[in-house]
């Protein structure tokens, strides 16, 4: 819901950063997240190059949706992954689940404490505690209790756990 809403004037292409302070939900542009706060984000140095390019694809835009549907309203994230994720990723024999946005964002806070994030920059990046990072991100990688409680946790999201 928060990359639904993101707008141009929420991207800051030269210090690497998105300002997150709305959702869109269910057709509907929420004024904040669920949190009410805003955040700032910094993201990867290899997600530059690719929002430049689509921000030149678009015209430079210095507002609006980054990700309108034909409409202009933003994009209805499960339509993306229903209608054109999923079917590249099986014409491509590539497994698509449809919670998969939420496994790339666990994905992604994997790989920024294997990166050498701190568990606080973690947290803002992702939107949680640090409590909630640290739990499910900086737990002890050798303790197969945790290890097998993160698996079984993941196994429910992707809708094959008990």
């Amino acid at each position: 819901s928060e990359i639904a809403a993101l707008q141009w004037q929420s991207v800051d292409l030269t210090s690497a950063s998105l300002t997150v302070c709305r959702a869109y939900v269910y057709g509907r542009e929420k004024p904040t997240t669920k949190t009410g706060k805003n955040r700032i984000v910094p993201f990867r140095d290899k997600l530059t190059p690719v929002l430049k390019a689509w921000w030149e694809t678009n015209g430079k835009p210095e507002s609006g949706w980054v990700f309108p549907n034909q409409d202009d309203n933003p994009v209805n994230m499960n339509i993306l992954s229903d209608r054109i994720i999923g079917p590249n990723c099986e014409k491509n024999k590539l497994k698509w689940e449809g919670c998969a946005f939420y496994a790339l964002r666990r994905g992604c806070g994997t790989l920024l404490v294997h990166d050498g994030w701190s568990c606080e920059e973690v947290a803002k990046f992702l939107g949680n505690s640090p409590d909630v990072v640290y739990k499910y991100y900086f737990v002890d990688k050798e303790n197969k209790l945790a290890t097998s409680a993160r698996e079984r946790s993941r196994a429910k999201v992707m809708g094959g756990g008990k």
